[in-house]
């Protein structure tokens, strides 16, 4: 979805949203699948409206959903893990996108 500053009612008290958004950047770091949806919505800490909390509201229950679901490498393991990273700065600067690309090499 797009999102813009005028999406939706403005939130009365949006201390929970700067405080929800800045714990999802520092999640960021060890699940990059969510770095995407934490950019947008941080985006709009300034004014942020009912619509973007609803977006990390989904978020945290992705979170919550699959808080088990991990991969394991034991220190054993000859594989090796490379990211690769696109990012594509849009004309519209709040549509940014960041393509991943993760392989396995033994």
């Amino acid at each position: 979805m797009k999102y813009t500053p005028f999406d939706g009612v403005s939130l009365s008290d949006p201390t929970m949203y700067y405080t929800i958004v800045g714990n999802l950047v520092y999640l960021t770091i060890t699940l990059p699948n969510i770095a995407y949806v934490v950019h947008v919505v941080s985006q709009f800490v300034v004014s942020p409206t009912i619509i973007h909390s609803t977006t990390i509201l989904c978020t945290l229950r992705y979170v919550r959903g699959t808080q088990f679901q991990s991969l394991f490498f034991p220190s054993s393991s000859s594989l090796e893990l490379c990211v690769y990273f696109d990012a594509n700065c849009a004309h519209d600067l709040t549509e940014q996108e960041t393509r991943y690309c993760f392989s396995f090499l033994q």
